[in-house]
């Protein structure tokens, strides 16, 4: 089961099905409030199955100490098997040296692309963007924005399934 936390939506994806629920006691990313985070998880994820392997996706650019506040949260909601990941380990895959990829979240908006064959993660500047001269421009988020590109921008037709198009697609 993949569980992607944004400050709006929780989305849950498993055997290809994906749920949206409003996300609570997240903002800007992080952990707002600990102890309401683990009681409102625990109501939406199913654990019944205890061999189920949990992978979280969180925001690239959160330093360890928010990640250690979240491993904190799954491990008091009695996960036994969970790892957590980012965007990037997602993406990393879709990455060339002619595109760039828009991470367009509600709790943040980055960028990333490949620079000497090193993948350079950044929060979004459109000036930067616009003068890295990439063909085209993939979007990967649930967020909506707009801004004057220099290359095409592309997004996913099931722009429902944000960054798990990206998962689908690596299988």
């Amino acid at each position: 089961m993949y569980v992607k936390i944004t400050d709006n939506f929780i989305y849950t994806y498993v055997n290809k099905k994906l749920k949206k629920y409003e996300s609570k006691y997240i903002k800007d990313g992080k952990v707002d409030n600990v102890h309401k985070l683990i009681l409102y998880l625990n109501r939406l994820i199913n654990k019944n199955f205890i061999k189920k392997r949990y992978i979280f996706i969180l925001d690239n650019l959160l330093c360890n100490s928010d990640i250690f506040v979240y491993r904190y949260v799954f491990e008091n909601m009695g996960l036994l098997n969970y790892k957590i990941i980012t965007d990037i380990d997602i993406l990393k895959n879709h990455l060339n040296e002619d595109n760039l990829i828009i991470m367009n979240w509600s709790s943040s908006i980055n960028y990333c692309y490949l620079n000497n064959k090193e993948i350079v993660i950044n929060r979004f500047n459109e000036k930067i963007i616009n003068g890295l001269n990439k063909k085209y421009l993939l979007t990967c988020g649930d967020k909506e924005f707009h801004f004057k590109a220099n290359s095409p921008l592309y997004n996913y037709e099931d722009s429902e399934k944000v960054i798990f198009n990206f998962i689908e697609e690596s299988e």
